[in-house]
């Protein structure tokens, strides 16, 4: 009786019928998975975006902590040629002209050139307000007060006008640069002998370095004094215009000394000039 009971139990399989889903790896992740999906609720998403949102919030106050003190730097007209900047300055001037040994903000570069541009501007209208002043009494040449006698006594007005302003060009062509040089002044005009008189002076600074020597064929640069520069007027006349041709030409000339009075110039050459006039 025995022995049949146990040729019974041998043929009855006692393994563990879950043995071989045991040994499946992949079926055991598998149901892990699911059991965390499965506990998964609500709240776990929300800490999820919790952190997402956390992480954004660090990146954009990093972001923002960078361009404030970026904005910062860049406005502060104090911050000047400091070397803690140094390393950096490639990121603040870009390729803005740096002087300064070290990196400056671009509002103290901004400050530094609009300040030398003030100066400069001020220095320059210094530089040229003697000029402008010469120009104006060129410009206004044709309302001295000889001029407008000569005018307002002419019966010939446009004649008058016409002639004093070929003399004056051709003036101010004997020196364009420094056209005070040559000043003229107690003009009068012999309409019916066609001369034009008048009382001029020659000005020179100390010894006069160069100047032009009108000449027939070439224009040469000379050295001299406003003896030399009265005699090259003259010689201008009679080389260069067509209208004008020197009468009575001064042969004797006498400079005079004028250090102590307010002009740029040192010595002076007065000459008497009558010019016979020709208009076509």
């Amino acid at each position: 009786m025995q022995d049949k009971n146990t040729e019974i139990n041998k043929g009855i399989d006692t393994s563990n019928i879950f043995d071989d889903f045991a040994s499946d790896s992949n079926l055991v992740e598998e149901v892990d998975k699911l059991k965390k999906e499965s506990n998964k609720d609500k709240f776990y998403y929300l800490s999820k975006a919790a952190h997402i949102l956390q992480s954004i919030f660090w990146v954009l106050f990093f972001i923002f902590i960078i361009l404030f003190s970026y904005i910062y730097i860049q406005n502060k007209d104090t911050i000047t040629n400091s070397n803690a900047l140094d390393p950096l300055c490639i990121i603040f001037l870009w390729d803005i002209q740096n002087d300064d040994t070290y990196c400056s903000s671009i509002s103290s570069l901004n400050k530094k050139y609009t300040s030398s541009l003030e100066l400069a501007k001020k220095t320059q209208v210094s530089s040229i307000l003697w000029i402008l002043e010469k120009v104006y009494e060129i410009d206004n040449f044709t309302k001295t007060k000889e001029v407008i006698f000569l005018t307002d006594k002419s019966t010939n007005k446009l004649k008058v006008l016409d002639i004093l302003e070929k003399f004056d060009n051709i003036k101010n062509e004997f020196n364009s640069v420094d056209k005070q040089k040559i000043q003229c002044n107690a003009i009068t005009i012999e309409s019916s002998k066609n001369l034009l008189s008048m009382t001029c002076t020659a000005y020179s600074a100390w010894y006069e370095r160069w100047f032009k020597w009108y000449d027939a064929w070439d224009d040469n640069y000379i050295k001299g004094t406003s003896i030399s520069i009265a005699n090259s007027f003259l010689n201008y006349i009679s080389k260069k215009s067509d209208v004008f041709k020197i009468e009575d030409r001064q042969k004797v000339f006498k400079s005079e000394s004028i250090v102590w009075e307010k002009t740029d110039f040192t010595n002076k050459t007065s000459f008497n000039l009558k010019l016979k006039y020709n208009l076509k």
